[in-house]
């Protein structure tokens, strides 16, 4: 079976699969803008979570794409300094 038609198959059975995959895609985003600003900044993961008031495996959980809540998210973007402009995505092909 082809990529495109097990897709097709999915769709057909859960209507809201399309929506759940571009969250996941826009977290993934998040995740290397944020990493990439990180190492940029030549910082390490226990100096952001310091900066930010999270802890280093909130950090680290970021990085990973893992679930967090989004002022988690806003937390590390602010202790490095990075507004929504500077978040590169990806758009679908």
């Amino acid at each position: 079976m082809k990529f495109t038609d097990f897709m097709d198959s999915q769709r057909d059975n859960d209507p809201g699969i399309d929506t759940r995959i571009q969250a996941e895609k826009l977290r993934v985003d998040l995740a290397v803008a944020i990493a990439r600003r990180r190492e940029a900044k030549g910082l390490s993961q226990n100096h952001t979570a310091q900066m930010a008031y999270l802890t280093q495996q909130q950090i680290s959980r970021i990085e990973n794409a893992e679930n967090c809540n989004i002022d988690t998210y806003f937390k590390a973007m602010v202790a490095l300094e990075m507004e929504f402009s500077d978040l590169t995505i990806q758009p679908d092909p």
